[in-house]
């Protein structure tokens, strides 16, 4: 069994806007945007499938919104892993940080 990897980007903002393929969009405030990708090595050519890729990608949001919904002010919105998506974002300087697990 290869180890599946999880490399994510996490990007802070002071707005932040992701419009879908089907033109519809979800603009947030201050908060925290994060990118996501899963390898079996974390390498471009080591990319799993897509349908096991949006396997994990929706235990990680419902384990996000779980942790958050302690907290009445956090809201998690959520792309739709996979497709093309069109994201701007304003900030108040470079506060990007890379984790793996």
């Amino acid at each position: 069994m290869s180890t599946i990897r999880v490399r994510c980007l996490l990007q802070q903002c002071t707005k932040a806007t992701l419009r879908l393929q089907d033109e519809s969009e979800v603009t947030i405030n201050r908060g925290m945007i994060i990118f996501v990708a899963f390898f079996k090595r974390c390498s471009m050519d080591d990319g799993i499938k897509l349908d096991i890729d949006l396997e994990f990608y929706d235990k990680l949001i419902s384990n996000l919104r779980e942790l958050c919904s302690q907290n009445k002010d956090n809201v998690v919105h959520a792309g739709s892993y996979g497709i093309k998506q069109i994201y701007s974002c304003q900030t108040n300087g470079p506060g990007m940080h890379i984790i793996e697990f």
